[in-house]
């Protein structure tokens, strides 16, 4: 489907046995643990899954997030957008609007659009550093490489220890043919997977 998305989530694809060790703010930790309620208690709505696969997108639990949006109905991004847009013409402020607009403007193929969209996410919310992301993935995926590793780097200043995002950037770095920064980075994502596992 779409490879570099599938990479992105490639490590954290692996056993559950892998934590999250970078710092998630106190107020989108409570998003996970009121999305999740939500769900738990509508399993069968395609808006309650979206939006839990939404807070852990935006907070870094990426494998949790991928296996949810890939049990969704593949003609669900259409209602995403259809829902969304309004939203935006109203909300100039809210960062997450822009951000789910993303994902359902990605998921139909309007990968301009879903770039615009995760830049106006990103004007809204300067510190979140999923933002940059994924804006990165999408660039990367439209074959901007260069401004997918310079995303990358601008993600890691704002968090160090974001594996995916190492990781990410190595694919970034092995698409150039710089193979030795390609290691390095798979190297950190791993030294950095391997510390939140021993300090479980």
């Amino acid at each position: 489907m779409r490879v570099l998305l599938l990479f992105f989530f490639l490590f954290t694809w692996m056993p559950s046995v892998f934590p999250v060790s970078h710092v998630i703010p106190d107020d989108l930790i409570s998003d996970i643990h009121i999305n999740k309620k939500i769900h738990v208690n509508n399993p069968d709505s395609q808006e309650a899954a979206f939006n839990l696969a939404m807070s852990y997108a935006y907070t870094g639990h990426i494998r949790q997030g991928w296996a949810i949006l890939k049990e969704l109905d593949k003609t669900y991004a259409h209602e995403v957008v259809e829902y969304y847009e309004p939203i935006l013409q109203i909300d100039q402020s809210n960062w997450k609007t822009p951000f789910k607009l993303a994902f359902g403007y990605y998921f139909i193929d309007r990968k301009d659009d879903a770039m615009e969209m995760f830049s106006l996410s990103r004007e809204r919310n300067k510190n979140n550093v999923w933002i940059l992301g994924f804006l990165a993935l999408v660039k990367g995926d439209m074959g901007q490489v260069d401004d997918a590793i310079y995303l990358c780097h601008e993600a890691l200043k704002l968090e160090p220890n974001a594996a995916a995002i190492h990781m990410l950037l190595g694919e970034g770095y092995r698409k150039k043919g710089q193979y030795f920064k390609f290691l390095k980075h798979i190297m950190i994502a791993g030294r950095l997977e391997t510390a939140s596992v021993l300090s479980d």
